[in-house]
């Protein structure tokens, strides 16, 4: 199976839980079993912060327009 993680090669252990892949896959059998041949990660928000946007009690910042909540 191929991974690419960020435009780059990666592997199962560049993935965390609750990160959103894309899997391409082939099935041999009729679709009762799969094979993936590529898992695919990209990030799901990338920009600039926006001008005043971070605040660092509440852990939060903007994104063209999309509110991200960070926690440590």
């Amino acid at each position: 199976t191929e991974f690419d993680v960020d435009d780059g090669p990666g592997g199962q252990d560049d993935l965390a839980v609750g990160q959103q892949v894309t899997v391409r896959w082939t099935s041999s059998d009729g679709g009762r079993t799969f094979d993936a041949t590529i898992v695919k990660y990209d990030d799901t928000l990338e920009g600039p912060i926006a001008a005043n946007s971070i605040d660092l009690v509440a852990g939060t910042f903007v994104v063209l327009g999309q509110p991200v909540q960070v926690s440590a």
